[in-house]
């Protein structure tokens, strides 16, 4: 009987180590996590980074920014992120703020800083009004601009070394 509790007690004590360490991992690992809207930045922020941290991309591949819903899973990890890159789409215009006032550590960053953006006129009518309205909009396809894309690279080396000096190298 004494053997069979001390064997118990043991497993108890074995697993309480086992689950501190997980706890212990989880945590180093979220204090590096960068969020990223689309593929393409998290490609950018991975190699300029070098395996230094970990990036969260909020859009799933194949997805559609016009229909995008958060899920809780993606709005925890964006709460644990330490910067938040954005690039210009719609869904990121509408958050943008409300991420700011709910995730005090997270640091929103645009990655389109000192970049002339191509400006596109959207015309469409109205068909209970019958007026006729334009809207001003901004090409986001920055990334598929290899000059453009060496301007948004230092926008995010710079942001990376401000936040992570310890990374620099």
């Amino acid at each position: 009987m004494k053997k069979i509790l001390l064997f118990i007690l043991s497993l108890g004590i074995f697993y309480t180590f086992i689950q501190a360490k997980n706890l212990e991992q989880e945590q180093n690992t979220s204090s590096n996590l960068v969020s990223v809207s689309i593929a393409p930045q998290a490609f950018f922020v991975k190699k300029i980074a070098a395996n230094t941290l970990d990036v969260n991309v909020i859009l799933p591949p194949n997805s559609n920014e016009h229909n995008f819903e958060f899920k809780p899973s993606t709005m925890k990890k964006l709460e644990k992120s330490d910067i938040y890159f954005t690039i210009g789409l719609e869904f990121e215009k509408v958050f943008t703020d409300k991420f700011k006032q709910n995730f005090s550590k997270l640091q929103v960053v645009n990655m389109q800083k000192n970049i002339a953006l191509i400006q596109t006129h959207d015309t469409h009518e109205h068909s209970h009004e019958h007026e006729h309205h334009e809207h001003e909009h901004f090409d986001p396809h920055t990334w598929l601009d290899p000059i453009l894309v060496q301007t948004m690279a230092l926008n995010i080396y710079d942001t990376l070394i401000q936040k992570y000096p310890q990374n620099e190298n």
